[in-house]
């Protein structure tokens, strides 16, 4: 692999686009993760939230209202899963689409992610599972179906149901 000028430039541009930042929202610190920053920004000023203080770890903004502690994750359309910990009150997640525009899918209590999985150190849930929740319409009993030689068909929501069967 040579040396590629152009990416020379879009690097350049990368850090001017860091300049222009602070001199528009100056109030605000951009940390260079632009999309994680984005997505704070967002969250902070579109839905009044307050910053956490800096080198607060596992939350990123606080609720004026009551105080809770909110984890802010951002991700791209397309992305199929977050990572997250357990030491926060709040999950906040939105996704952003190529033209900057949002959409809020899990605004909620970890109490809700907690009765569904139960209460972990750190956490990796599919994006569809989070909608599903934050809906209120996510279910994960599962219902196994197995086909036996003889032709009889039996079913359980677990392996050990399927076992006494």
């Amino acid at each position: 692999m040579k040396f590629n000028k152009k990416i020379k430039n879009l690097f350049f541009e990368y850090v001017q686009l860091k300049k222009k930042l602070i001199e528009t929202e100056n109030e605000f610190e951009w940390s260079g993760n632009y999309l994680g920053d984005y997505g704070e920004y967002i969250a902070i000023t579109k839905y009044n939230l307050e910053k956490s203080p800096k080198g607060t770890k596992g939350f990123d903004a606080i609720n004026p209202l009551n105080g809770d502690k909110v984890q802010i994750k951002t991700v791209q359309k397309g992305t199929k899963s977050i990572h997250f910990n357990k030491n926060t009150d709040v999950l906040f997640v939105l996704v952003v689409s190529d033209d900057a525009s949002w959409e809020v899918i899990y605004d909620g209590k970890l109490d809700k992610i907690f009765k569904k999985f139960g209460v972990r150190k750190k956490y990796t849930l599919a994006l569809t599972t989070l909608i599903k929740i934050n809906k209120g319409i996510y279910n994960r009993v599962r219902e196994y179906k197995v086909k036996l030689k003889n032709g009889k068909t039996v079913s359980a929501t677990n392996r050990r149901e399927m076992r006494k069967k």
